[in-house]
């Protein structure tokens, strides 16, 4: 029988050992479907009811490795004289990002485990593939009666009953109306699983980090290159739970005891899997007792609450319905009980965020939803986005060489970033120290995306700024100031500490006003920063035609609209004086494109508009007809002499220059072309302030007057 069947039975009794100390599980008891309601008028009684009061130490035997013979049991933290941060301060704390659900939990749980990869043997730093599974589970009836008499979920309900509120509200609509509980697995393998000593939460205890500790900067200060530095990243996962409440099982590498260390102050030696419980609840009060809110599942003490270890943690995962784990499938699955988070936006997020470690294969993600097919398997899939696989290719030009030479590319050499530290022998003088900057590498997008979908406006325009961690850390918006763009940048192996520094909680940003940066990172940052805007921008402007060298006519589409039509000859006096003169040319252009604008027509509130006629002719063969599709554009040049093409509607005129149903900033127009007849297209370009120099584009190139 297999772990997963064996996790699917219903509930035994079981009698299992940590460490040789035998725990025994309470046997549940299958209620009759009358009993699973409760009456408004008992729930009253029970949120009346006082809290089960903590068992004192004469109730517990001690366990040699930090256990106790009783049943698990939560551990609530008492609120003391010095006061302290309540349960509540993790979740709230990467509540303030404005990132969406799906969003904040894939960028932190998948950042967690990418940050325990297993090192690879014999390698410079290389880290074997991480794999994480989303798991979407739903519990119902007797599923569920056992998961809250097994975890002690009563005891949860009647501590939100006293802060009321919108937690107590969600305890009674899943637990007791509606009697089903969303459940959220978040597995990982080719990981280390979260070891390390459960006293110390140091650089070496991942468990003691995660599950008991918060704020705990150990990355920051050892110059890690991974991910989180705050040691705030749980949060994420109490904030997707509605009972603010998690699971977790791990199974780790056993580690021995230091000789140097008595065994009572080194916890956790020889274990290899550990399950625990962990709660985020609000400061609260019961029986006249002050509560930070924070609550652990576990082996509970007289000061804390140690996890189950080997044989009772794999009994009790297994009993729940964790995915099975043998003792040599490293990694850890954390239930996040209450998780509405949808599996498609978390795919989306997945593709959003993490497409650099998908693409360079150093992570692969998995989704499952069991509540429509538990053997159907969902990967993301950022290739199939098209509007980040701009992103994607400009990422492969800074980081490899497979577009390289692409001239759909630009990738300027970015200098050092420079920057200067106070010489402590002579306080007049200066250190100058430069920092590799890292690479950037930029593309065109198509000219009329700006209209095309709304979704995908964060997209356009935009740099994806990315580090070590090889996540995305932000879409960074660069303005508007030409041709639609997108950009990334991948920061050098120097700068990474501090760009890790100069971010919020949740890694969504770079701030050069970071309070962890010293003075000499804010100004690289804040450098580097402004470098790469002032790259996008020149390169938005580059991509117009020269404004003192305007051509006659819309050259590239003459040569592609001939291309597709045919016909023309050797007519080389039709060209612009610029290509005669270029000695370029060889061919006559068998479309010849201008536009005739009128004076402008003043309206009411102080704006014009101006009309004009945008005149096709094609010399193709005698009375031939060709049906053609043209994208028009307006822009208005600035004192600063950039062209904005976002600033200035095109409506295309009827017959009676009545307006069509076309009136955004971008017309598609679709025309029949007669040979040798001039077709005439008539528009209106505003409204737009008087004074402004007026530029018309189709397909991205310029139709001069």
């Amino acid at each position: 029988m297999s772990g997963m069947e064996r996790s699917r039975q219903e509930l035994n009794t079981t009698t299992s050992a940590s460490d040789g100390v035998p725990i025994r599980t309470p046997t549940p008891s299958t209620p009759d479907k009358a009993s699973l309601r409760v009456s408004s008028a008992k729930m009253e009684s029970r949120r009346s009811s006082a809290l089960p009061s903590s068992p004192s130490a004469s109730d517990r035997a001690p366990h040699p490795n930090g256990g106790s013979e009783e049943a698990p049991r939560w551990f609530f933290e008492k609120r003391g004289r010095l006061g302290g941060a309540s349960g509540e301060t993790v979740p709230n704390a990467v509540a303030a990002s404005g990132l969406g659900l799906e969003d904040l939990l894939v960028r932190e749980a998948i950042q967690n485990s990418c940050d325990a990869a297993v090192p690879v043997a014999g390698t410079g730093g290389e880290r074997e593939e991480v794999r994480v599974v989303f798991r979407k589970r739903t519990l119902r009836e007797a599923a569920l009666d056992r998961l809250v008499q097994g975890l002690q979920l009563d005891e949860l309900q009647r501590r939100a009953w006293s802060i009321d509120g919108a937690l107590s509200e969600d305890y009674d609509r899943w637990l007791d109306d509606l009697r089903e509980l969303p459940i959220l697995f978040i597995e990982d393998y080719g990981t280390t699983g979260l070891g390390g000593r459960l006293d110390r939460p140091d650089e070496d205890s991942d468990f003691a980090k995660f599950v008991y500790d918060f704020g705990f900067q150990g990355k920051a200060r050892a110059k890690d290159t991974g991910g989180g530095s705050y040691g705030l990243g749980k949060g994420a996962h109490a904030r997707a739970s509605l009972l603010r409440c998690f699971f977790i099982h791990t199974v780790i590498q056993p580690f021995e005891r230091q000789g140097e260390l008595p065994l009572e102050g080194h916890i956790g030696e020889n274990q290899w899997s550990r399950f625990q419980g962990v709660c985020h609840f609000p400061l609260h009060e019961t029986d006249g007792r002050l509560w930070t809110g924070r609550g652990f599942f576990g082996h509970a003490l007289t000061d804390r609450a140690d996890p189950l270890a080997n044989e009772a943690a794999q009994s009790m995962a297994e009993r729940f319905a964790f995915p099975a784990r043998k003792d040599v499938d490293r990694g850890t699955t954390i239930a996040i009980l209450g998780c509405t988070a949808s599996p498609s936006e978390l795919q989306r997020a997945v593709e959003d965020w993490w497409w650099p470690r998908l693409f360079q294969h150093t992570l692969e993600v998995e989704l499952i939803d069991e509540d429509v097919d538990e053997s159907l398997i969902t990967h993301p899939r950022p290739l199939r986005r098209a509007e980040i696989v701009p992103f994607i290719r400009c990422f492969d030009a800074a980081s490899g060489d497979f577009f390289r030479n692409s001239k759909e590319l630009s990738s300027p050499e970015l200098k050092p970033i420079i920057h200067a530290t106070p010489d402590l022998d002579q306080r007049s003088s200066s250190n100058t120290s430069t920092v590799p900057a890292g690479r950037l590498a930029m593309t065109q997008l198509p000219p009329n995306i700006r209209d095309e979908d709304a979704r995908c406006a964060r997209f356009i325009d935009a740099m994806a700024l990315i580090r070590g961690s090889r996540m995305v850390v932000a879409y960074r918006r660069v303005g508007s100031r030409g041709l639609p763009v997108a950009a990334t940048y991948v920061a050098s192996e120097a700068l990474d500490h501090t760009l890790m520094l100069s971010e919020p909680i949740t890694h969504h940003d770079w701030h050069p006003s970071s309070a962890r940066l010293s003075d000499a990172g804010r100004e690289s940052v804040s450098s580097l920063l402004k470098r790469l805007d002032r790259h996008v921008r020149r390169y938005q402007t580059s991509l117009l035609p020269s404004l003192d060298n305007a051509p006659e006519r819309a050259i590239a589409l003459e040569r592609s609209l001939g291309f597709l039509l045919g016909g023309g000859g050797s007519c080389i006096d039709a060209l612009p004086s610029q290509a005669r003169a270029s000695g370029k040319a060889s061919k006559g252009q068998p479309i010849h494109i201008r536009f005739q604008p009128n004076n402008p027509i003043a309206l009411t509130d102080g704006s014009f508009v101006t009309d004009g006629e945008i005149l096709i002719d094609w010399m193709g063969t005698a009375d031939a007809r060709k049906d053609v599709r043209l994208t028009l554009q307006a822009a208005s040049i600035g004192n600063d002499r950039l062209v904005r093409m976002d600033s200035i509607a095109v409506t295309v005129l009827g017959d009676e220059c009545s307006e069509t149903s076309i009136t955004s900033r971008t017309s598609v127009l679709d025309i029949t072309l007669c040979a040798g007849h001039t077709q005439s297209i008539p528009v209106r370009i505003g409204p737009h302030p008087y004074g402004v120099r007026l530029r018309l584009f189709t397909g991205g190139e310029e139709i001069a007057a």
